[in-house]
């Protein structure tokens, strides 16, 4: 984030924050942000001003899903900040079956991509680059969202404990991850100090698509390699608990104890282990032997 917010705005988002889980509050935060960079100086934002907001995400082509979530935090941020909330429910944004159409990208066209990123097939375009093969390493082991993939911190990776840790949204578990040897490479070789927004992170898989040769389709984006690692998972008869657990779905309301205390995280002798605990290390691990898209980056 470069420009500041007013003062007042600052407060706002400050008071919203505080009400949000730290596994969210950043990725929400941001969407917040967003809208008060858009609605400029203004003392105090109306109803008004968040119609104009979802009307600006319509004419960017955002997803109907996209624009609800907008919708749900923005009235979560006037609640908090008891300003006035205006809607009706007509003109609550819905989010229809219709609406829902989720592709997943053809696994080989996403070994492509990273053949192409690895140097080992010709680029149709660009040049690869470091944060080429940084994102979409990390998109294709452990299927991140955009968002998910603009959280990532410096002190989320700790690469001397071959571990990361992912960021959620939509409330999913957030976690570490172990490493493979294999990705640690690609994870050097990007200064994740360089920290980059949402659009910029679009732009990359503009980019990986160009650079592939594969055609503008609809709605592929950096979720339908999130969905073809399900779908592989699958294939490859992972549980789906199993399926769950790894990908950082949302747990139900009443989670197992037993699941919990096994995914907890160790101490001992040597400390607190920065990483996955050993339910998790040993759950990576069985997807690290046995998802396909591995053998893309070995």
């Amino acid at each position: 984030m470069v420009n500041k917010l007013s003062s007042a705005h600052q407060q706002l988002l400050d008071n919203y924050s505080a009400t949000i889980t730290e596994g969210s509050r950043q990725l929400r935060s941001a969407r917040v942000w967003h809208f008060l960079q858009f609605i400029g100086d203004k003392k105090t934002p109306t109803s008004d001003d968040v119609k104009a907001w979802l009307k600006n995400l319509e004419k960017k082509d955002k997803s109907a899903g996209t624009i609800k979530e907008h919708y749900n935090i923005l009235s979560k941020f006037f609640k908090v900040n008891k300003l006035e909330w205006s809607f009706t429910p007509e003109e609550k944004p819905i989010y229809r079956e219709e609406d829902q159409y989720a592709p997943a990208l053809d696994p080989d066209d996403i070994q492509i991509m990273v053949e192409v990123a690895r140097g080992q097939r010709p680029s149709e375009t660009i040049p690869p680059k470091s944060h080429h093969r940084a994102f979409l390493c990390i998109a294709t082991i452990w299927g991140l969202r955009r968002a998910e993939l603009a959280a990532i911190m410096p002190e989320d990776i700790n690469l001397e404990q071959r571990a990361i840790y992912i960021h959620t949204i939509h409330r999913g578990r957030a976690r570490y991850h172990l490493v493979p040897e294999l990705a640690v490479p690609f994870l050097e070789e990007w200064d994740f100090n360089h920290r980059l927004g949402v659009d910029a992170l679009s732009k990359i898989f503009v980019e990986l698509r160009e650079m592939s040769g594969i055609p503008d389709l609809i709605f592929v984006s950096w979720h339908a390699i999130r969905r073809s690692c399900v779908q592989a998972a699958w294939r490859a008869r992972f549980t789906q608990p199993e399926i769950h657990s790894f990908y950082r779905w949302k747990r139900g309301t009443s989670p197992d104890q037993a699941l919990r205390y096994a995914e907890s995280r160790v101490v001992g002798r040597k400390g607190e282990v920065v990483g996955p605990g050993l339910w998790d290390r040993a759950l990576d691990q069985q997807f690290y032997e046995r998802h396909p898209f591995m053998e893309f980056w070995k």
